[in-house]
């Protein structure tokens, strides 16, 4: 998967995002609940909010 077209200095914080987020939807699909998202409880904006 390539994500590109990022603004300039995202990129750092865009890959964060997505080994974070896919790693809790690897543990959803095997059946395990990846409890909070501590990055949303930390009051980071979750990436489907970004592009608002």
């Amino acid at each position: 998967m390539i994500h590109e077209g990022l603004p300039a200095g995202e990129d750092d914080r865009h890959r964060h995002g997505w080994q974070h987020y896919l790693s809790r939807l690897t543990q959803a699909a095997r059946g395990i609940d990846p409890g909070e998202d501590p990055i949303y409880e930390a009051g980071g904006v979750p990436l489907h909010e970004t592009s608002r």
